[in-house]
């Protein structure tokens, strides 16, 4: 793999020679295995250390993230690096912004926060088994879609992307995660060096109480997989019916994003069908089961709903539902449904699934007419009678 730091030195060499300012190089290696070597290429000016050039040194080949303007807008950019031959034009584009006076009309950059971010975190805070490094995102987007850096703690306890920082017509916007799980993430918004500098050391404690709070999510005595897994191990001795008992787990983004869930489901020759649901919450774990509700706040208290739970799900399974619809299995309708009155015998045909609309349709044969319905999950009269569906139909 190329060498990043090469590459910076070669473009910091380069552009100081068509500038006329001495520009240094400053490496962000990797921490581990494939984690992307990094090296940056700065300048002092108006007072500040600006970074006007990110290399990355991927597994396809090296890639330089830089400064410039889009139809008058300030955004980060980015181009690809082929041999030694191409670092004077790369050297080139880099330097036509820095030479038109973007870093005066810019005076703070996502790449200039991004680093000194990073850095700051790397020197003031510890995260045991891990470390902080410096992404970018949006860089290689043609559109107007945004740009700028995100800083990640690598390693054991890795959270991509925690810490963001958003390129600004003239200036950035910095984001990191709140304290609390479902809090807003503070935010804070630069023009100017000072202002970076004297809001810096609040940011600072932000993501230090941001990894505390994290830290104590994690190491919190009840979480919802230990919940998860007691409960699908007693449903599993419990047999409540053909198949394979599975589980997903679910974190939507770790803590502080939102809680996880869980859902527990049969897998049988019909399909899926769900068991149970799981959903941490501040004061427990929420478990539903068919029409059944109950929270659980420690271990053991969800011992003593095992019973009733068990119950619970026997008896959702002993209902008709959309999901054990037999496929050739004739069926009497009890209830109008849009098609098919009272007395009507219906064969099941199949369930399809319509993906860009998020719902079902139901398949059915009139064989006595020789007609098919369709029952629509979104039809107002069928959503009715989808979740008491043993009331609309039985087998005939």
């Amino acid at each position: 793999m190329d060498d990043a730091q090469s590459l910076a030195r070669a473009l910091a060499a380069r552009i100081g020679a068509r500038s006329g300012a001495a520009y240094r190089v400053f490496d962000l290696p990797a921490r581990a295995p494939g984690e992307v070597p990094r090296a940056g290429v700065g300048v002092e000016h108006g007072g500040a250390v600006r970074v006007v050039a990110l290399v990355s040194a991927l597994s396809i080949g090296r890639s330089v993230v830089h400064l410039a303007e889009r139809d008058g807008v300030a955004r980060l950019v980015a181009a690809r690096a082929g041999g030694d031959r191409d670092t004077g034009a790369l050297a080139a584009r880099v330097s036509g912004p820095l030479v038109s006076g973007i870093l005066e009309r810019v005076p703070v950059s996502a790449l200039d926060v991004g680093y000194a971010l990073a850095v700051g975190l790397e020197q003031t805070l510890r995260v045991d088994g891990s470390w902080f490094c410096l992404t970018t995102y949006g860089e290689w987007s043609e559109g107007p879609s945004g740009s700028g850096t995100t800083v990640e703690v690598g390693g054991a306890n890795a959270w991509p992307r925690f810490a963001w920082v958003a390129q600004e017509p003239t200036g950035v916007t910095v984001s990191v995660p709140g304290a609390a799980l479902g809090a807003n993430r503070p935010s804070w918004s630069f023009a100017a060096p000072a202002e970076v500098g004297s809001a810096f050391g609040e940011l600072l404690i932000a993501v230090k109480h941001a990894l505390e709070a994290r830290a104590a999510w994690r190491a919190r005595p009840f979480p919802l997989r230990v919940a998860g897994e007691r409960v699908a191990e007693v449903l599993r001795d419990a047999r409540l019916g053909p198949g394979e008992l599975r589980y997903s787990h679910a974190d939507h983004g770790d803590f502080p994003v939102s809680f996880p869930s869980m859902t527990l489901w049969r897998v049988d020759a019909i399909g899926e069908h769900v068991c149970v649901k799981l959903t941490e919450s501040e004061s427990g774990v929420a478990i539903r089961a068919g029409r059944s509700r109950f929270v659980a706040a420690d271990r053991d208290a969800l011992e003593a709903i095992l019973a009733p739970l068990v119950d619970a799900v026997r008896e959702a399974e002993s209902r008709l539902s959309p999901d054990k619809l037999v496929p050739g299995q004739l069926y009497r309708v009890l209830l109008d449904l849009p098609g098919a009155p009272p007395g009507t015998v219906l064969c099941f045909e199949r369930t399809e699934h319509v993906v860009c609309d998020g719902f079902d349709i139901y398949h059915f044969q009139v064989p006595a007419e020789a007609r098919a319905i369709a029952l629509y999950a979104i039809d107002p009269a069928v959503e009715q009678a989808l979740p008491e569906l043993e009331r609309y139909l039985e087998r005939a």
